[in-house]
C-alpha cells in the first residue's frame, strides 16, 4: 500500500490539471468571434492616387455633360452654370473681325447645340487664358467640333499639347475644301488666308512674331485680337516663337490688343 503523501499527490495532479482545462475552455468560449472584433476602417484611397494610376486614354477619357445655354460664336458656347467652353482643335470666323461667314458659323453651332445637354470632353489644356474651358463637345456620339469643320463652318486649327484629334479634324477641313462647302465656297480667298494663319507651324510654337509695314515687330500670342488673321512670312524675317521672352530677346514687342 503507498504512503498517504503519495497517494494525495497523484488525486491532486489530475484535480489541478481538470482545473486547468476548465479555465482554458472559459476563456475561449468568452472570446468574442473574429467578425465581433472591432477593426479600423480602411483609409480611402486619395483621389490624386487614383488619378496618377490611371493610364493617358483613361485620363482623356474623364467627361461631364451640361446644358448650353448661349452659342456666343462658331468655336464657343456659354453653359447653363455660366461657364464658357471654347471648342478644342478648330477655329470659326469672328464677329470682331468681320470675317466672311461668322453670322453662318454661329447659326450652325446654334442649330447643333443650342438648349441641348452636350458631353464635354478635354484634352491636355483645361482652360485657356480667358478662363473658358477647352473641350471637345459632342451630341450623343457626334463630334461638333469636326461636323463645324466638316461642314464648312470652321478651319481646323492645332494648338499643341491639345492635339488628341488634330489628324481626324485635318482631314474634315480638307474634305470641306475640296468640295467648297459652307465658307470654302462663300469666301475661298479670305478662307484661305484664315487656314494658314491658324495652323502654326511643326514644333508646336504658336507665337506669331510678324513685322508691319512700319518695320516693327510686334509679336501675337493666340487670344490677341489680330491672331488670326496675321499670317508668318519667314521669307522677310517673320517668325514663330515658343515663348515671349524669346520673342522679346528678338526685338518684338507685343501686339496692342492682346489682352
Amino acid at each position: 500500500m503507498a504512503p498517504l503523501g503519495v497517494l494525495r499527490g497523484r488525486w491532486l495532479i489530475p484535480f489541478f490539471a481538470g482545473l486547468l482545462l476548465g479555465a482554458t475552455l472559459v476563456s475561449r468560449l468568452n472570446r468574442p468571434s473574429p467578425a465581433a472584433i472591432p477593426t479600423a476602417a480602411p483609409s480611402p484611397t486619395p483621389v490624386a492616387a487614383v488619378l496618377s494610376s490611371w493610364t493617358d486614354e483613361e485620363e482623356l477619357a474623364l467627361d461631364a455633360s451640361a446644358s448650353v445655354a448661349r452659342v456666343i460664336d462658331g468655336d464657343t458656347i456659354e453653359l447653363k452654370d455660366g461657364r464658357r467652353v471654347r471648342y478644342l482643335g478648330i477655329d470659326a470666323p469672328e464677329f470682331s473681325r468681320k470675317d466672311c461667314f461668322a453670322n453662318e458659323s454661329k447659326m450652325a453651332n446654334e442649330r447643333l447645340v443650342l438648349g441641348k445637354t452636350v458631353r464635354l470632353e478635354r484634352d491636355r489644356t483645361d482652360t485657356d487664358r480667358f478662363g473658358r474651358l477647352l473641350r471637345y463637345v459632342y451630341i450623343n456620339d457626334t463630334m461638333v467640333n469636326e461636323t463645324l469643320v466638316a461642314d464648312g463652318f470652321a478651319f481646323a486649327s492645332r494648338y499643341p499639347p491639345d492635339v488628341l484629334y488634330a489628324p481626324a479634324l485635318d482631314d474634315a477641313m480638307a474634305q470641306a475644301k475640296a468640295a467648297k462647302r459652307g465658307l470654302w465656297g462663300a469666301c475661298a480667298a479670305a478662307a484661305d488666308a484664315a487656314a494658314v494663319a491658324a495652323t502654326p507651324p511643326p514644333g508646336g510654337c504658336s507665337i506669331k512674331g510678324n513685322i508691319n509695314t512700319k518695320g516693327e515687330k510686334i509679336y501675337h500670342l493666340p487670344g490677341c485680337g489680330s491672331y488670326e488673321k496675321t499670317v508668318i512670312e519667314e521669307t522677310k524675317d517673320e517668325q514663330w516663337f515658343c515663348v515671349e521672352n524669346d520673342a522679346i530677346a528678338a526685338g518684338f514687342r507685343k501686339a496692342g490688343n492682346c489682352p
